[in-house]
């Protein structure tokens, strides 16, 4: 969320995160404290809730044409962690370049990725190669 208001930002465009509810407690918890999402709002981030069945209709089918401005000419929808498959080929590479940055700095350990059966994504752990 951060690094997309920050390119947000860079781009001059706007960027809308939708969410289900947060508790209350936990945005009271956090009020005094810089968080990623207290500085994307800072960024120009606008906050959306949606109802739990209104985030999870988004999410499974990812669908935004309910939330998508209806007078805007261009508009994306990013699922929440980028899951999607175009995503793969910057997923790899990001674990690559993870991978080279731990093996240069982190003495000879290296972060290697492993694949979920039940999923397409690789999910990373750190190990020693």
């Amino acid at each position: 969320m951060l690094a997309v208001a920050q390119l947000a930002q860079q781009k001059q465009v706007p960027f809308t995160y939708f969410t289900k509810p947060v508790p209350a407690q936990l945005m009271d918890r956090t009020k005094d404290i810089q968080t990623n999402f207290s500085l994307a709002k800072a960024l120009g981030m606008q906050h959306v809730t949606l109802s739990e069945n209104q985030y999870d209709v988004l999410a499974d089918t990812h669908d935004f044409s309910p939330v998508a401005p209806p007078n805007a000419t261009t508009w994306l929808g990013v699922p929440q962690g980028v899951a999607v498959p175009e995503a793969e080929l910057g997923i790899r590479r990001l674990a690559h370049e993870l991978n080279e940055y731990a093996e240069t700095y982190a003495n000879g350990r290296a972060l290697y990725g492993c694949w979920s059966q039940e999923s397409a994504w690789p999910s990373v752990r750190c190990g020693v190669r």
